[in-house]
């Protein structure tokens, strides 16, 4: 048989890397009481860590700059229905390809009217329901009734820049969220 066969570089590279490791894994043997003792502290402060750390998943604290225009619109929202309200916000984000691109061209407001008539269209199926903006959407003035026909015939409320133009209501149409 003989020896191992094959570029000599990475062959030297690995019997280098596989030499540090069986050291560092006889050290570790002679020491394991230390080790053992290290890790559990390490452990212990990664644990403490955790214990005061919050995840974050409100899309408006995650995406929304403070003091902007959206968050003023959204503080006047909530203020006007109530905190306690059923009302939950479902957002589209547009964001430039470059680094300060207008995002308020015509191009870009197609591409966003493409984007928010193709989000309104999915359908989502969970523990043998189907969903879909219809289903989630915030409808003014609507009483909240579960497989109710009365709620099809009130519109999802869709606030987007392109309600400045005619474009925006394709949005509001009922195209979007009635079959």
């Amino acid at each position: 048989m003989g020896g191992a066969v094959g570029q000599r570089a990475p062959l030297w590279l690995r019997a280098r890397f596989q030499a540090l490791l069986f050291a560092l894994g006889c050290r570790i043997q002679r020491h394991c009481g230390k080790v053992l003792f290290v890790g559990l502290l390490v452990f212990g402060a990664l644990a403490v860590g955790l214990r005061v750390a919050s995840i974050e998943t409100d899309i408006e604290h995650l995406w929304v700059e403070a003091g902007s225009r959206v968050s003023q619109e959204l503080r006047y929202t909530k203020e006007k229905l109530g905190e306690e309200s059923v009302y939950t916000s479902q957002m589209l984000i547009q964001t430039p390809k470059r680094d300060g691109e207008n995002i308020l061209t015509q191009e870009a407001l197609q591409l966003h009217l493409e984007a928010a008539l193709a989000a309104s269209k999915v359908q989502v199926s969970l523990y043998g329901k189907s969903w879909d903006l219809n289903k989630i959407c915030y409808k003014s003035g609507v009483p909240i009734i579960e497989n109710g026909m009365i709620e099809r015939l009130f519109p999802c409320v869709i606030l987007t820049p392109l309600d400045c133009f005619w474009e925006g209501a394709k949005l509001q149409g009922g195209s979007a969220y009635l079959p």
